[in-house]
């Protein structure tokens, strides 16, 4: 799942910056432009898989209780 979502996010980073180079732009602009993208998107996919990650703990443990109780019963 890490592994899909990492390639995603290089296909994702490595368009955008096929279109930043290929503006007419100061090469320092399009640095910092890159850079400040990578960081937000970076920041933005990391906080979306701990949620993903807690939601999916979440739910295992919930299973494992039910699971846990039927077999009590």
């Amino acid at each position: 799942m890490f592994q899909f979502l990492r390639k995603v996010l290089m296909i994702e980073l490595a368009g955008l910056n096929r279109f930043l180079l290929g503006q007419d732009l100061d090469l320092n602009i399009i640095n910092s432009e890159v850079s400040r993208c990578n960081n937000n998107i970076l920041a933005d996919l990391t906080n979306d898989v701990l949620s993903v990650k807690s939601k999916f703990a979440d739910y295992i443990n919930i299973k494992l209780g039910k699971k846990k109780q039927g077999e009590k019963t």
